[in-house]
């Protein structure tokens, strides 16, 4: 079954972990789709690494460890995998009270501050104007929203099709593995993060997916049990909706307890959103410092 065929495939896999610091939850689902290509790993605690966590959704310091690392697996699986398969990462590391996000894709991950939605990493589509300058400088070019017309990201491991510019570094390819990673500080106006494919993206936007999931906090429903519910939200009826809601989901929930307890958070989630206004910035500068943002710093750093 999958797109074309009567009925999606409704059946999710679900599974929920939880340390002192954290409470998660994570659950994917095929759709409308003839197959499932997500995959996601979550390890609230790390033997032998003391206050790490990792974090992902794949479909000298830790900025350049990201890129090295993205790159050389990119290197590794150049002739393992057809040159028209390829995949996303989004991955979320949290190193004591700091917390970092790599990207390549559409993937995405979103952080709740005193219920305001903050991108943690930013969509790789090739209409945007620094993917499209880096593919026409590779002799590609975008037409439909698509590198040469194929491909619907501008960043992802393997599709080599897309990097075969034997004059050309890894990095100034068409479609390139290099991740843009950003980091932050952990503070007490943070209640959870929310990371997920574009299955979810693409039907509702980030401030709807943090107001979807506070809402259900505040009523007491676990973080597994919300992504069960999120998935079903963004699932279209039928496939006559131009693909939206018609592609795999998954969804992970992580949220920050830091030592205290879920009902804690209940309670957090449960009062009303500070109102801030952000601009918005192609790369995330500090965050404005308000109730709900005070001391919290965002960065971003790319190619």
């Amino acid at each position: 079954m999958g797109v074309g065929s009567s009925e999606p495939v409704t059946r999710k896999e679900t599974d929920r972990v939880s340390s002192s610091k954290f409470v998660c939850g994570s659950s994917c689902m095929q759709g409308w789709r003839i197959n499932m290509e997500d995959a996601h790993v979550h390890l609230p605690e790390i033997p032998n690494l003391p206050e790490t966590s990792y974090f992902s959704l794949n479909e000298g310091n830790i900025t350049k460890a990201f890129k090295s690392t993205f790159l050389q697996f990119d290197a590794e699986i150049r002739g393992s995998v057809p040159p028209n398969v390829g995949s996303t990462a989004n991955v979320v590391l949290i190193v004591r009270n700091m917390l970092f996000c790599s990207n390549i894709g559409d993937s995405r991950t979103v952080v709740s501050i005193g219920g305001i939605a903050r991108d943690l990493s930013e969509d790789h589509k090739p209409h945007s104007d620094k993917e499209i300058q880096r593919i026409s400088g590779a002799g590609g070019f975008v037409t439909n929203f698509r590198v040469n017309g194929g491909l619907a990201l501008s960043r992802a491991f393997g599709d080599f099709m897309y990097k075969d510019n034997g004059n050309l570094p890894p990095e100034k390819q068409m479609v390139i593995a290099v991740p843009d990673v950003t980091y932050l500080k952990i503070t007490n106006d943070f209640e959870f993060f929310v990371m997920a494919c574009d299955g979810i993206w693409d039907v509702m936007t980030s401030q709807e997916v943090v107001n979807f999931v506070r809402l259900r906090i505040a009523a007491n429903m676990p973080p597994h049990i919300i992504c069960e519910e999120l998935m079903t939200n963004c699932l279209a009826p039928d496939i006559k909706m131009g693909g939206l809601g018609c592609d795999n989901m998954t969804v992970m929930i992580c949220c920050f307890i830091q030592h205290q307890t879920y009902k804690q958070l209940m309670t957090k989630c449960a009062s009303p959103v500070a109102v801030h206004t952000f601009p918005e910035y192609p790369i995330a500068p500090p965050l404005p410092e308000g109730p709900s943002t005070q001391n919290a710093v965002v960065y971003r750093k790319s190619n």
